[in-house]
């Protein structure tokens, strides 16, 4: 735990999701590390402020902000996803590192799934970094090469195309994003990514 930050902090109350389930916080921690709560807590009549998504991603949100990892869950590598946009939404660069790293590891040793990429496109903004990353993997990892033709999977892949239009643009256009210095997920066991940061 960051002893130095916490220490004289404030608390202050988080109310998440739908059911407004309480968090209780370290005020200096939370806008540390976020500017939505830097904001949010500014403007606030009480040190308290509301969230919209769901306990458990906050859930995952706090244990990075206390301990530094994000704590796998069972079940398949969409729960990165979810918490990129979190990230996005909470204005936490470090923390959509972090969860760009671990979407990188987890492309890397699955590939790319159709549900994956099409929940990229589902919670995100157009020109957003995740699906970027989603377009480049597909590019780069040659997913149409890998399935016969009128296979299920590649017509879902293709009905996916046909239904994001930006994404069938970049990925026959082919990648033109930097990834420090790599292809997104062909190399990333090599650069320095760290399988550790899951736990």
């Amino acid at each position: 735990m960051p002893r130095r930050v916490v220490l004289l902090s404030t608390i202050v109350n988080v109310f998440v999701g739908e059911e407004t389930r309480p968090f209780r916080l370290h005020k200096d921690l939370l806008t540390l590390h976020s500017n939505y709560f830097v904001n949010g807590l500014r403007e606030a009549e009480e040190d308290k402020i509301l969230i919209n998504t769901t306990p458990a991603c906050f859930a995952d949100f706090v244990g990075w902000m206390y301990n530094g990892k994000i704590f796998k869950t069972e079940g398949p590598g969409s729960q990165l996803s979810y918490l990129w946009a979190l990230g996005s939404l909470l204005e936490a660069p470090a923390f959509q590192n972090v969860c760009m790293d671990l979407c990188r590891l987890y492309y890397c040793e699955y590939g790319p799934c159709v549900s994956m990429v099409e929940l990229a496109y589902e919670i995100t903004e157009k020109g957003s970094l995740l699906r970027k990353f989603a377009a480049d993997s597909m590019f780069y990892l040659d997913i149409f090469d890998k399935y016969e033709e009128g296979s299920p999977d590649l017509i879902q892949w293709k009905e996916l195309l046909e239904k994001y239009h930006d994404l069938s643009l970049l990925v026959a256009s082919g990648s033109r994003n930097k990834w420090s210095g790599t292809a997104p997920v062909r190399l990333c066991k090599e650069h320095g990514l760290c399988p550790n940061m899951l736990t």
